[in-house]
């Protein structure tokens, strides 16, 4: 099968941090794709990538076999790649249908009367504007506004976070009419029936000749509250660290990880005991103070991190941070 859209050892991130380090992908026409994975590990950042929002630093992205390095985001789009992208960023100081009407494209597929037809409820608030609207309601007119474009690429990011099952269920449905008549689609968190093929695809592209599982999990949370079990039960130890300003989820276990915003952690005391929090980005407060005062090195099960924090505002970690970081777990007493 020919790729529609295929990466090649792409390399991007943020200031000095690098987000990604060599994702490959191939796409083919009709397929529909999801990357997975937990908060900070490069999902938006791909396909911020891919739409030219973010620099390309080293490899390659090529779109019906055109390089699409250093072109500026609106010939990409006119190219046909759209992008969904999280927290809807739609314009607040327009109405409903100013919103619809300034992507809209001559001769697309979609156009706002087939928007009306597909999302009644932005018909029924068109004249309202988008700072008015419910997070569902956004969206929907974020992506109203992608589809409009008429693109032969969809890019969804994060399409259903944080929206009303009843919501949920709208915009699902146009997204699988959608999915056929596109020649790909491509969600960060969106599942459907097509993620069945993809768990088959990466069994076949997993080295080896041993028996390959796939397994998706619901939600970043619960791969957290996953590892925070495996790592306790393990170890045979209870003590963690965890990083201020860190956002891992709202479960119970991932909150009590979390170092974001008091309001986040207020009135679920007492949460999960024995979690420390030091400051991001700084090893040696661990070696020096956190080890030397307070936490015995040898009674740690785990430090969970985040390659970037994203709560509130990009948090680039300074380049050694990561690398460090692994030396010092490598460093840990033995069980």
């Amino acid at each position: 099968m020919s790729s529609t859209l295929e990466l090649v050892d792409v390399h991007s991130g943020y200031g000095k941090s690098e987000v990604l380090h060599g994702v490959s992908l191939r796409i083919g026409a009709g397929e529909v794709v999801s990357l997975l994975g937990r908060n900070g590990m490069g999902k938006s950042t791909t396909l911020r990538t891919i739409v030219g929002l973010l620099q390309l630093r080293a490899g390659d992205i090529l779109f019906e076999g055109r390089q699409l390095q250093d072109l500026p985001t609106d010939e990409i789009s006119r190219m046909g790649i759209s992008l969904v992208p999280e927290h809807r960023a739609i314009f607040g100081l327009l109405s409903v249908e100013e919103n619809i009407r300034i992507a809209e494209r001559r001769n697309a597929p979609w156009n706002l009367h087939r928007v009306y037809t597909e999302f009644p409820r932005l018909k029924e608030r068109r004249s309202n504007l988008g700072s008015a609207l419910s997070g569902g309601e956004q969206q929907m007119l974020s992506l109203a506004r992608a589809l409009v474009q008429g693109p032969k690429v969809l890019l969804l990011d994060e399409a259903t976070e944080g929206l009303a099952p009843v919501i949920v269920d709208e915009i699902v449905e146009v997204i699988r009419d959608q999915a056929g008549k596109l020649l790909h689609m491509c969600g960060s968190d969106y599942y459907n029936q097509p993620q069945a093929d993809l768990a088959q695809r990466l069994c076949n592209l997993w080295p080896g000749k041993s028996p390959t599982r796939v397994f998706f999990t619901n939600s970043g949370a619960e791969s957290i509250e996953g590892a925070f079990k495996l790592a306790r039960y393990q170890t045979g130890r209870q003590r963690v660290i965890a990083f201020l300003g860190a956002f891992h989820g709202r479960t119970f276990g991932a909150l009590s990880l979390t170092g974001s915003r008091i309001n986040q952690r207020a009135h679920f005391a007492p949460l999960v005991p024995e979690v420390e929090h030091v400051p991001y980005g700084d090893v040696s407060y661990i070696e020096k103070q956190l080890f030397k005062r307070t936490v015995p090195p040898d009674e740690v099960a785990a430090i969970f991190v985040e390659p970037l924090q994203g709560e509130g505002g990009y948090i680039v970690p300074p380049k050694r941070f990561l690398p460090d970081l692994r030396k010092l777990v490598a460093r840990l007493p033995d069980k």
